[in-house]
């Protein structure tokens, strides 16, 4: 099923719709209902971290300290489901009841731009996202967050064979993403990042 909606979405992007507050998605004309019932989760963000300073031009942070991605305003929200989280971790504080959504950033791979879609993700929308290195690699994403100077390759690759590069900066790494517009979101290929279940 992953592998059927991953490839079904990047063929072309023109098949996929979403939808707020919606329990389904539409893809080339079937509809794939979502699993699951409201429910309220958490998610942990850093929590082995005194702090992080994100710098600014940095790009959302691939953490592998989160056990959950959290969405900012670097994304644009494409549906949401009736499940709320909490997020503990970030300065020491919780932000309580955010909305678990479906989110798409526009990224650059190396064959070109590409929309990613990121299911289960607490909707913060101030900020950059953090992205949890677990969420994206149960649903296949091979990270390499190591830096090219020490032997790394520092990039995601997905299972359809997108290769995306992330920048390195004081040992962390960040993958470069702004909210998509109306144009580019018809124009580049979707691709899935994380699975469209509820996360646990």
């Amino acid at each position: 099923m992953r592998n059927m909606l991953s490839n079904s979405a990047s063929r072309g992007a023109t098949g996929v719709e979403f939808g707020p507050h919606t329990s389904f998605v539409q893809i080339d004309g079937s509809a794939y209902q979502r699993i699951g019932n409201a429910m309220k989760v958490s998610y942990r963000l850093s929590h082995n971290r005194q702090s992080v300073v994100i710098p600014l031009s940095a790009g959302a942070l691939i953490d592998g300290g989160a056990n959950g991605g959290m969405s900012g305003d670097d994304v644009r929200v494409m549906a949401t489901t009736d499940s709320t989280c909490d997020v503990t971790g970030v300065a020491n504080n919780v932000i309580a009841g955010l909305q678990l959504s479906t989110v798409a950033g526009l990224m650059h791979s190396v064959s070109g731009p590409v929309i990613g879609l990121f299911n289960q993700y607490a909707h913060y929308g101030k900020g950059k996202t953090v992205h949890s290195t677990a969420q994206l690699r149960a649903f296949g994403i091979t990270i390499d967050d190591v830096s090219r100077s020490i032997g790394g390759l520092q990039r995601m690759a997905t299972a359809d064979g997108y290769v995306i590069l992330l920048a390195v900066h004081d040992g962390l790494a960040y993958v470069d993403m702004r909210p998509p517009t109306d144009d580019k979101n018809e124009r580049y290929p979707h691709i899935i990042m994380t699975l469209d279940m509820p996360w646990d």
